[in-house]
């Protein structure tokens, strides 16, 4: 085999690893409470990120100036079914396991104005979150496309009771243009490492994470802004277990 397809196998495994491999991607979430309000307002570009509520990167809810809402992240507009990667049920995210959940315009019984004020739980599917909503506005469909709701938080720091949880979310804002912010979680305060590779699996940065203690993380990692535009690998490492994660660094 010659020398050059040799040294990039390493690689092309990578690439070929989803967000976050070795285990599932994370640890069942419970998000309480409705703290956190996003409108996205009438005849707006729902294409631009500010009228996009850019929950997690694999969910960014957001609605064209007519029908329903959608995931924008995986889908280019509203169909049944959407918002892709989530279902709906009425009642709080605490309550999950007891509640039955469908696709949003089932669970809003094909009327979205009749959801007005009803506390809902949103479950995103991929991230296996269980979030509190409740829809405190919404347009008609000639009306522009308005809509607002207001929804829990990611808990700072928060594992869920007796789950001992090892996971990478990644790059939390993907693709990146500077800096690079990576979420992860650790079971306990044992040692572990996060560890930045370029494109040609070169190690940018290393950063021993292991004295932040059991919980849900997020590091900033400055050396990323050396890096030109392009793929980027973050790796995290604890003892014999890795996950790891790509991202696309912008010019």
């Amino acid at each position: 085999m010659p020398r050059r397809l040799t040294n990039a196998l390493p690689l092309l495994l990578l690439a070929l690893l989803p967000a976050a491999s070795a285990e599932p991607a994370c640890a069942t979430e419970v998000w309480s409470g409705r703290t956190f309000t996003f409108t996205k307002p009438d005849g707006v570009d729902w294409r631009l990120e500010e009228n996009q509520d850019r929950i997690t990167p694999n969910v960014w809810i957001t609605r064209q100036n007519y029908q329903g809402i959608f995931n924008i992240a995986v889908e280019p507009g509203y169909v049944y079914g959407s918002p892709t990667g989530t279902e709906w049920a009425t009642g709080d995210a605490v309550d999950h396991a007891s509640l039955t959940f469908a696709n949003w315009v089932t669970w809003a019984g094909g009327n979205p104005p009749g959801t007005v004020g009803v506390n809902a739980v949103v479950h995103l599917i991929a991230d296996d979150i269980y979030c509190d909503i409740r829809v405190d506005a919404w347009t008609g469909p000639s009306g522009g496309g308005g809509f607002t709701y207001t929804r829990a938080v990611k808990p700072v720091g928060a594992v869920p009771p007796g789950v001992a949880a090892f996971s990478l979310r990644g790059f939390v804002t993907n693709p990146f243009r500077s800096d690079a912010t990576i979420e992860f979680a650790l079971p306990d305060a044992a040692p572990a490492m996060l560890e930045v590779l370029d494109v040609a699996g070169r190690r940018i940065a290393t950063q021993d994470v292991g004295v932040l203690g059991a919980g849900a993380h997020r590091l900033t990692i400055p050396e990323v802004a050396a890096l030109g535009p392009g793929l980027v690998f973050v790796r995290l490492v604890r003892g014999d277990r890795t996950l790891v994660a790509r991202g696309t660094r912008l010019r």
